[in-house]
């Protein structure tokens, strides 16, 4: 069924806007906030609006009519995430429903954008598994695609002690820090070398390691940089 949506342009000196929808691994120490933090590093004034709740999938966003948020034409981008997504049926899942949300977010004048996540810790190949469902949606929505995920299993590959995991899934600071530069990088352009390792949030100031921050900037300068919020980017 395709979707209709009457956008309302936002005002042409408005800051852009960016919606996250996904779930608690977008919500633990506030994602959104970070990666804003981090484009106005890089001289971008972001705004951005979360729907985040416990445990949700694409479709449960859909279900609950989160599609009104896009009706305003506000937003410049939607970046969307799910879980890790490595069993069969969650892959097709996260496909199908990448697919409708890019839909969506294209009629209302927004581009999509994927937020490939990481396994559950110590799941055997996990990180090749999310990377596979999450690149195989992304080319199929042909959308642009943060590989959060991979970036995280190249930093375990060159520092093993590294702790990304509170839990058996969810992010510890550093692990949030790593994600929100892998898609400032790709969303603003972000330049690591502007990043240190504090920074200001309206909780307080979030702070990782020099040694952390060290191994973040090398992998994401390895990253193609691109401005989502001005061309469309490849997968």
């Amino acid at each position: 069924m395709v979707l209709s949506l009457l956008a309302t342009a936002a005002p042409a000196d408005a800051a852009p806007r960016v919606l996250f929808l996904g779930n608690s691994l977008t919500a633990t120490n506030d994602l959104p906030a970070l990666v804003a933090a981090m484009a106005t590093l890089q001289g971008v004034a972001l705004e951005t609006e979360m729907s985040a709740p416990g445990g949700y999938a694409l479709e449960d966003h859909w279900q609950d009519g989160a599609t009104a948020r896009l009706a305003s034409g506000r937003f410049t981008v939607v970046i969307l995430q799910q879980g890790p997504s490595t069993q069969d049926d969650s892959r097709a899942h996260l496909r199908a429903w990448t697919a409708r949300w890019a839909e969506a977010a294209r009629q209302a004048g927004a581009r999509p954008a994927l937020f490939m996540v990481w396994p559950r810790e110590g799941q055997p190949r996990g990180f090749a598994l999310v990377g596979r469902s999450y690149r195989e949606a992304a080319a199929a929505a042909g959308i642009a695609l943060f590989p959060v995920g991979e970036t995280w299993a190249a930093a375990l590959e060159k520092a093993p002690g590294l702790s990304l995991y509170t839990d058996v899934l969810h992010p510890t600071r550093a692990g949030s820090f790593l994600a929100a530069m892998v898609i400032a990088r790709r969303l603003v352009a972000l330049d690591p070398v502007r990043v240190p390792p504090e920074l200001p949030l309206a909780g307080g100031r979030y702070a990782i390691t020099p040694e952390e921050l060290a191994l973040f900037r090398s992998l994401v300068t390895a990253l193609p940089a691109a401005n989502l919020l001005t061309r469309d980017l490849t997968p």
